[in-house]
Parts: C-alpha cells; sequence; structure tokens
C-alpha cells in the first residue's frame, strides 16, 4: 500500500527536511503596518545577531521602487531592549515613491519587507501623517478581499528543522455606503 501525500503537505516536509537550503538572515527587519507614507517617516524594528556586541550608528537601507534602488539612512530612534539584541531604527521615505516597494538592508544581511508607499493626505504636514492604516472606508477603491497583518513566513531550527507561517487576509462583508437591513 503506497502513502500519498498532499501536494502543500510534501512541499512542507521538503522546506522542512532541508533547512541549511534557507538560511535565516543575520539581521532582521520588521514595520509595524505595511503601509508607508511617501515623504514621511518610516519606523522599523530591528533585530542584530547577538554575537554582535554593540550598534551600529546608522544603517543603510535600500528602497527598491519600480525596480531602481533607492538608499536610505536610519539612525536610532529608541532605547535598546533589555535582552540588547532589538532596536527601532527610523529614516524618512523619498517623496517620488509610490505603490509596492521592497525594503532590505543595503549593506547587511537581513530579510526584505514589502510596503505600500501611498501619497500624503491632501493638505496634510508629513510630521503628523498617521502611521497606522486609515479604516476601510477611507480606501473607496479597495477590493473586498485584500492583505491583512500580520503576514510572515520563518524558518529555524530551535531544536530541530521547524517552519511557522502566517497568512492573514480581511474580507469586507458590506459596502461603506451600501444598505443593512
Amino acid at each position: 500500500m503506497a502513502l500519498r501525500l498532499a501536494p502543500a503537505f510534501s512541499a512542507a516536509l521538503l522546506l522542512l527536511a532541508a533547512p541549511t537550503a534557507f538560511a535565516a538572515p543575520a539581521w532582521l527587519i520588521a514595520a509595524q503596518t505595511e503601509n508607508a507614507t511617501a515623504g514621511g517617516p518610516l519606523l522599523l524594528e530591528v533585530a542584530k545577531p547577538s554575537t554582535l556586541p554593540t550598534w551600529p550608528t546608522t544603517l543603510s537601507l535600500r528602497v527598491l521602487a519600480g525596480g531602481h534602488p533607492i538608499p536610505l539612512t536610519l539612525t536610532p530612534a529608541g532605547a535598546v531592549s533589555p535582552d540588547g539584541n532589538r532596536r527601532a531604527y527610523a529614516g524618512l521615505l523619498p517623496a517620488e515613491i509610490k505603490g509596492l516597494v521592497r525594503v532590505e538592508l543595503a549593506d547587511l544581511d537581513s530579510n526584505r519587507l514589502a510596503l505600500l508607499a501611498e501619497a500624503p493626505a491632501p493638505g496634510a504636514p508629513l510630521s503628523e501623517t498617521p502611521s497606522l492604516p486609515l479604516p476601510v472606508q477611507d480606501y473607496p477603491d479597495e477590493a473586498a478581499l485584500s492583505a491583512n497583518e500580520p503576514t510572515y513566513f520563518v524558518l529555524g531550527s530551535r531544536g530541530g528543522a521547524n517552519a511557522r507561517f502566517q497568512l492573514s487576509f480581511k474580507y469586507r462583508l458590506v459596502e461603506p455606503d451600501g444598505f443593512v437591513g
């Protein structure tokens, strides 16, 4: 009797069986939201390798917009975490970017983030632009089904090979201007 596995389960086993093929980056970067404001501040949480004794005074970030790399300098924006391995860094996004952009540390081995860069609200000063996503009704052209936070995929080898992932979606049940009765 032959054992047959579903394709998705087979792919998961393949990922778990080959942890060395997918080595984790030494540095990790994360954002509180997948939305960013062009010309506004970008705040990232950075985790460094525990083997490094000190934090750099600046970090170089590479923003890939439309296939073109744009350098961005990040400076510390908060205190180091109690364990000494995490710190917030901030920089100012270029005003000319828009749409889906990819960010990664330029000169260090790090993960990549995908962000949606949007223009600031008309007349709003950039320093007062909210960092949290606006409610759904403020996005009249947003699809009924869209990505939500958090979405991630992590491979590791703590106590053996393992992986964890989460895909998050949101679904708008009713139109903001629609009648519910």
